[in-house]
């Protein structure tokens, strides 16, 4: 027998906090969930894992614990993993305004907010420190997440953005991405007796391929609700008497976002995505020799061939690009041992120094 009961946080992330963004940096209120690995080491570069739209913090829970107990990583980088707006735990006064321009807005304030301040050293490819200030910073995102983080990324605000990797997000998909997010809002029950029965739909609609990730993502994704009615199950028993139905019942789990009054800011997401994906670069100061940012585009087995831009692109060598097998859309959820391998070898590749020499004692 499957067993689809849900798993908690703490096996997956040291740490979780509510952070709430000042208002006279945003308006709406937001206060963030954030789930962290060695947050309070301010020296650290830090890994940024953005989710996709519907979906929580938590569907980079495998990532993040992985990336955490790799021998290179576990004591040298900070793990940030924040539900989005109108996502998960986070919460706000505007939970439904998820326009790529607003949501890379939030990321930007949000970095900036924690790491802005911080008063560490960074290092080159030789280990050689070249600067002080907010760390160097890794940003990985998956579809939605993608957009944003590439966004982020081009627009240049971010002081040390060192890396880019989008998990299948492509400008090609933008045309049946609406289509495809209503078909699966409206597959999905608007009700569930318990997480159990989330959890099982989660995975027996392919959702989430991986039944272990879909236990811990899940639950982040809905939330209790009192009023929720949920339909009378009908009797198969012969002896029910028809002109008595059974009472729906009050009281379930329904999901915590709606995507489907935020339908019409999807195309957003893909507007000129390859141009900003390949255009990114290092420096914040155009002026100073900018360099463009090391990137990398990781497609499902079912994602649509490279268009020709990216082909073209790609044999330029201006990204490095993977094609991960027997996963669906959740690559990070249904594989991720495979995304882990393939961030930390490309980090490698690069000379990428994750042992920055402390300039005081940890927090």
């Amino acid at each position: 027998m499957t067993d689809y009961e849900p798993l908690d946080w703490p096996a997956y992330f040291q740490s979780k906090r509510r952070y709430a963004i000042p208002p006279q940096k945003d308006p709406t209120n937001i206060v963030y969930t954030l789930y962290e690995s060695n947050a309070g080491r301010k020296h650290l570069p830090v890994i940024v894992l953005i989710h996709g739209a519907g979906h929580c913090a938590r569907s980079f829970a495998l990532v993040a614990q992985a990336l955490h107990a790799s021998h290179n990583l576990s004591l040298h980088a900070r793990i940030l993993c924040p539900d989005l707006r109108g996502h998960g735990e986070t919460t706000s006064d505007d939970q439904t305004n998820l326009d790529l321009e607003n949501l890379a807005q939030d990321l930007e304030t949000l970095l900036l907010s924690l790491y802005g301040d911080n008063d560490g050293r960074y290092l080159d490819k030789a280990g050689k420190e070249i600067g002080r200030g907010p760390p160097n910073i890794h940003l990985i995102g998956h579809s939605m997440g993608g957009s944003i983080v590439t966004e982020v990324a081009y627009r240049n605000r971010v002081p040390n953005i060192s890396s880019l990797f989008v998990l299948d997000m492509a400008e090609a998909n933008g045309h049946a991405a609406p289509r495809a997010i209503r078909a699966w809002c409206e597959a999905r029950p608007p009700v569930c007796r318990t997480i159990t029965q989330a959890i099982k739909w989660g995975v027996e609609s392919g959702t989430v391929r991986n039944i272990l990730s879909a236990r811990i993502s899940f639950p982040g994704m809905i939330a209790y609700n009192p009023t929720a009615l949920i339909p009378a199950t009908p009797s198969t028993n012969p002896t029910h008497n028809p002109n008595n139905p059974p009472e729906p019942t009050m009281g379930g789990f329904t999901w915590r976002t709606d995507l489907l009054a935020s339908e019409h800011h999807c195309p957003s997401w893909f507007r000129n995505q390859n141009h900003k994906f390949l255009s990114s670069v290092l420096n914040p100061n155009p002026n100073n020799n900018p360099q463009k940012v090391p990137k990398m585009l990781i497609f499902a087995e079912h994602s649509r061939r490279l268009d020709t831009e990216l082909s073209s692109a790609r044999l330029e060598g201006r990204f490095e690009f993977l094609r991960i097998l027997q996963v669906g859309h959740a690559v990070q959820e249904d594989d991720p041992e495979a995304v882990t391998n393939a961030l930390i070898q490309y980090w490698q590749e690069l000379g990428v120094c994750f042992k920055p020499l402390p300039k005081h004692q940890d927090f």
